[in-house]
C-alpha cells in the first residue's frame, strides 16, 4: 500500500496542495507552523476518521472557506497468495483506488473509486495507518483507554470480527450503564449480564492475544534499536480482580455500581501494562524513555501488520528528531527505509547525515513554508 498522489484544499494553513510522494521515506522539512504537520495531519483524517491535533475534524477547515477537500490516488497490491502446497503464487497486478473525502462544518462526504461511501471505517480499512506524535507518549504515561485505543485500532485492522463485537460490546455496557443510573431491578440487571458478560470475554481474549502478538514483535524490534530497554517486557491486564471470574465481579460490586452509577468491571477496564522484571516499568522510566517506549509500541504494531494484513501499512512521524535523541532516531530511519514501507516523516531539524540515508533509498524530500510544498530532491 502507497499513497501515490495526495491533493489538498483548505485543509489547515495550506490553501492548496498537490503531491506525488515517494513510495518508501518521505521527509517534510520547516519551521514550526509552516505546515509540515497538517500533510500529515491530512492522511490520518482519511485512514483514522479523526485528527490527531483536535477533537473535532471540522477544525481544520481553514477559517476563511466552508469546507476542506482531501484527494487521495492509492496503490496497492496484494501479498502472494500460496497454492495447495505452500509455495507463493504470483501477486496480482497492483490496483489504483481513487478516494475523495470532504468536509463540511456539520456533515461529510467520500468517495471511493467513484461510489458513495457511507461509513469512514471503509476508508479506514483500505488506508491502514499508524502514527508517532508528540502526544503518542500518553500510551506510556497517559490513562488505560489510550493504551485500549492502541490495542483496539491494531485489531480493527487484524481481526475481521472485532469491529462489529466492539459495537454490541459497547451497546450493552450502556444499557446496563442506564439501568444502574435509573435504579432498574436486579433482575434486569442479572438479565443484561448475561449478554454482557460472554461479549466483554471475548473482548479480553481477542486483546489478550493481540497483546501476545505484539510482544513477539516488541522482543525483535527493540533490542535491535532501543537495546536500553530490552529487560521491559508487555502484557495485559484484565478489568476486573484478577482473583474474581468477571461474573462474580459484576455481582459482588453490583450495590456500589449503583452507587456511582456505571459499571467498574468489564472490558472496558482493561489495561496495556509495561513491565519491568514483573513490576509496573511506567512510573521508573524517564520522559525520554517513556518516548521511546511508545514508538516501541507504534512500530511494533506496524511489523505485526506487516504480517497480518494483505496491504502494507503506512507510518506518520511527526517531528521526530524533536522528539528522539540523534541516535535513536537514526536507527529508527534506517530501520524504515530497510522495511520498504511508506513513512511520512516531518522535521524541523535534519541531520546531514540522515539526507544522505533518504537519497541512497530513493526517498523524497520536501521543503514545507507558510502552507506551500516544494521538492529538495
Amino acid at each position: 500500500m502507497s499513497l501515490r498522489k495526495l491533493q489538498l484544499e483548505a485543509f489547515r494553513n495550506i490553501p492548496q496542495l498537490k503531491l506525488a510522494p515517494s513510495t518508501g521515506v518521505n521527509v517534510l522539512l520547516g519551521d514550526n507552523g509552516a505546515g509540515k504537520t497538517s500533510v500529515l495531519e491530512s492522511i490520518a483524517v482519511v485512514g483514522r476518521g479523526r485528527s490527531f491535533r483536535c477533537k473535532r475534524v471540522a477544525e481544520c477547515i481553514q477559517k476563511e472557506n466552508k469546507f476542506f477537500r482531501i484527494l487521495m490516488e492509492i496503490e496497492s497490491s496484494q501479498k502472494p497468495a500460496a497454492d495447495l502446497f505452500g509455495n507463493d503464487m504470483q501477486s496480482s497486478a497492483p490496483k489504483i483506488h481513487k478516494l475523495g473525502y470532504e468536509r463540511q462544518r456539520s456533515q461529510w462526504m467520500a468517495r471511493l473509486n467513484g461510489e458513495d461511501v457511507k461509513q469512514l471505517s471503509e476508508l479506514a480499512h483500505l488506508l491502514p495507518i499508524t502514527i508517532f506524535e508528540p502526544t503518542t507518549q500518553e500510551l506510556i504515561s497517559g490513562a488505560p483507554e489510550v493504551r485500549r485505543r492502541y490495542l483496539d485500532w491494531g485489531l480493527f485492522h487484524v481481526e475481521p470480527q472485532f469491529l462489529q463485537l466492539w459495537r454490541e460490546h459497547d451497546r450493552i455496557l450502556k444499557q446496563r450503564n442506564a439501568a444502574l443510573k435509573n435504579n432498574s431491578p436486579d433482575r434486569m440487571i442479572q438479565i443484561l449480564d448475561q449478554v454482557y458478560v460472554p461479549l466483554a470475554l471475548k473482548l479480553h481474549e481477542l486483546r489478550r492475544q493481540h497483546v501476545e502478538q505484539l510482544r513477539e514483535e516488541w522482543k525483535t524490534i527493540v533490542p535491535e534499536l532501543a537495546p536500553a530497554l530490552v529487560d521491559l517486557d508487555i502484557d495485559i491486564k484484565a478489568g476486573w480482580k484478577a482473583e474474581l471470574s468477571l461474573e462474580e465481579s459484576l455481582h459482588k460490586g453490583l450495590a456500589y455500581d449503583r452507587q456511582m452509577g456505571t459499571t467498574r468491571s468489564g472490558a472496558h477496564r482493561d489495561d496495556l501494562k509495561l513491565l519491568l522484571k514483573g513490576s509496573k516499568a511506567q512510573a521508573m522510566l524517564s520522559r525520554g524513555q517513556q518516548k521511546i517506549s511508545a514508538l516501541m509500541l507504534i512500530l511494533a504494531q506496524l511489523n505485526l501488520w506487516r504480517d497480518r494484513l494483505d496491504q502494507s501499512p503506512i507510518l506518520l512521524l511527526d517531528d521526530l528528531t524533536s522528539e528522539l535523541d540523534e541516535a535513536h532516531a537514526q536507527r529508527t530511519l534506517e530501520w524504515l527505509l530497510s522495511t520498504k514501507l511508506q513513512t511520512w516523516i516531518s522535521s524541523v531539524a535534519w541531520p546531514e547525515p540522515f539526507t544522505e540515508a533518504v537519497k541512497r533509498e530513493s526517498g523524497q524530500m520536501f521543503h514545507v513554508e507558510q502552507g506551500q510544498v516544494s521538492s529538495m530532491l
